[in-house]
């Protein structure tokens, strides 16, 4: 009795109530993201936060249209409120594993290939919060060679698990292609992972910079690990005409484009310096001559020689059999360290 008194005095909260009347918690294939945008100002409070949890928790939610909504406005969120992230990862989502509509065997299969997987690659995002922003921002700083490369290799386990969904999305996207909220978040997860393979080129050009004399057996590996992404990529970027009608989303990185344009960059900025250089000996050469001092310098002249090719090296290196190539750099790496102890 006294239970069901305090059941009709109970309130639900501003958040609970625009949660309730968005399109967000029913169960169709329509999807609002300004409603998203909106649901966002409200989860900066712990309360609300879990409420969120709480309100997608309940059994009568456990539906394919409201567990595919549920994780995509998780994937936005965790990416924007690290509180989120740390209570996201401590929950234990019980009834996910459970659908309303049981006789539906084409969400069961959704959801045991898909729904599942999705929600293990978030927790293991939202884990990785810090670390990820981190990554980031080590970037930007150009942090000691170890570092960057302990790192680059997290981002490349990350990276991988999210492409392994990949060919269940797109087994998924040909059976059921009028699937929006499918579309969605296989648009999402394409999106996310081209910004973290931009962030991975950019890291093995910082640490190509960093330790140019000698390169390590972990670079090479770094790089055909990069190679095998890309391939991926260029694969899931094949199919976006199911994912992606409005042709939004660009091709995948290349890094032997990357290297290339570092070449031309670094052609460029040398040939100017060498130019001053030249300008600079032509008019010092003559109280040189007079005091018996060389008219050219080797170690500049070497320095020059070496940052003309460093990327154009690369570049190639890319142009020949992959793993052929980075089995005999990393054999010779092997065998000099053993001759060296």
């Amino acid at each position: 009795m006294i239970q069901k008194i305090s059941e009709i005095f109970k309130f639900d909260s501003e958040f609970l109530r625009f949660l309730k009347k968005s399109s967000l918690s029913k169960d169709n294939q329509v999807f609002d993201q300004e409603e998203i945008e909106f649901l966002l100002q409200f989860m900066t409070k712990d309360k609300n936060l879990r409420e969120f949890f709480e309100f997608y928790s309940n059994s009568d939610m456990q539906t394919y249209n409201i567990k595919m909504k549920m994780l995509i406005i998780t994937h936005q969120f965790i990416h924007s409120n690290e509180e989120f992230s740390k209570l996201f990862t401590s929950l234990r989502l019980t009834n996910f594993s459970l659908l309303k509509h049981s006789h539906r065997n084409y969400e069961a299969w959704l959801l045991t290939n898909i729904q599942i997987p999705f929600l293990s690659y978030l927790q293991k995002l939202a884990i990785s919060f810090k670390e990820i922003k981190s990554y980031k921002t080590s970037l930007f700083r150009k942090s000691n060679y170890s570092n960057l490369m302990i790192d680059s290799f997290k981002m490349v386990n990350l990276v991988n698990m999210a492409l392994s969904l990949v060919p269940n999305l797109k087994i998924a996207l040909k059976n059921y292609p009028q699937d929006r909220l499918l579309q969605k978040l296989t648009f999402n997860i394409y999106q996310e992972i081209q910004g973290y393979q931009k962030n991975l080129i950019n890291a093995i050009i910082i640490l190509l910079n960093e330790n140019s004399k000698n390169q390590s057996v972990d670079l090479y590996e770094f790089l055909r690990e990069l190679k095998v992404i890309e391939q991926k990529m260029i694969s899931y970027h094949q199919f976006r005409s199911q994912y992606d009608p409005k042709a939004v989303l660009k091709s995948p990185s290349q890094i032997q484009i990357f290297f290339e344009n570092q070449t031309k960059c670094s052609t460029q900025q040398n040939a100017c310096k060498a130019k001053t250089k030249r300008e600079f000996h032509h008019t010092t050469s003559r109280s040189r001559q007079s005091t018996g001092e060389e008219a050219t310098t080797p170690k500049s002249q070497r320095l020059l020689y070496y940052c003309n090719h460093k990327y154009s090296s690369c570049a190639q290196l890319l142009l020949k059999d992959q793993e052929m190539v980075i089995q005999e750099e990393s054999e010779k790496q092997i065998d000099q360290t053993l001759q060296q102890q």
